[in-house]
């Protein structure tokens, strides 16, 4: 039943996005609403965020509301049709700047694996159960370089990257010890961290 909600929701991505987006953001709110109120208790309006994964932008637009005009978001999607929906997103503030590039473990191109049936489940690997998936060469930072010349206090990161999050993690090593009291929310998905 449940992978027949989701094939629905895909079919409406594709086919009718201005309906699709509003249901969404309905649905992430109710699916996802103990994370956000978690999210809504640590934050505060003049803090960072980094939103890794932001894929269509719905938690970029949450974030930017909570942390208003004071505030930062730095969304990073490297895929090119989410990409262009999250640039497409109207916020409240001018406190969003959008990156179309993956977060990893070092600064070089890298394939993207591009799910033929989901829009929020590319990979950075080839799933072994899968026939040949396509995929798109990306461009991939480490946080550590892309935040190297910030002077920006980091408060906040969350990371929802299909098991590439481990790789993130290595390559954000100063931004974690240079902000001792960040906070983190992180997808656990053991199926994609084997």
């Amino acid at each position: 039943m449940l992978n027949t909600f989701f094939k629905f929701g895909e079919f409406i991505f594709q086919k009718n996005f201005a309906i699709y987006k509003p249901l969404y953001e309905v649905y992430k709110a109710l699916s996802d609403r103990h994370e956000r109120d978690c999210m809504k208790a640590i934050l505060k309006k003049g803090d960072c965020v980094i939103d890794i994964g932001a894929n269509i932008g719905s938690y970029t637009r949450f974030f930017s509301d909570i942390v208003a005009e004071e505030g930062l978001v730095i969304a990073f999607e490297p895929d090119a049709i989410n990409f262009s929906r999250l640039k497409d997103v109207k916020f409240k503030y001018g406190n969003v700047q959008i990156q179309n590039c993956a977060v990893g473990d070092k600064d070089e191109n890298v394939k993207l694996y591009l799910s033929s049936e989901y829009n929020v489940d590319h990979r950075s690997y080839q799933p072994k159960e899968e026939k040949q998936r396509s995929f798109a060469e990306v461009k991939m930072v480490t946080l550590d370089n892309f935040l190297e010349h910030s002077n920006r206090k980091i408060n906040f990161i969350k990371m929802d990257i299909q098991g590439f999050e481990y790789f993130a993690l290595k390559g954000m090593h100063n931004v974690l010890i240079s902000n001792n009291d960040i906070k983190m929310i992180l997808e656990y998905c053991p199926y994609a961290l084997k």
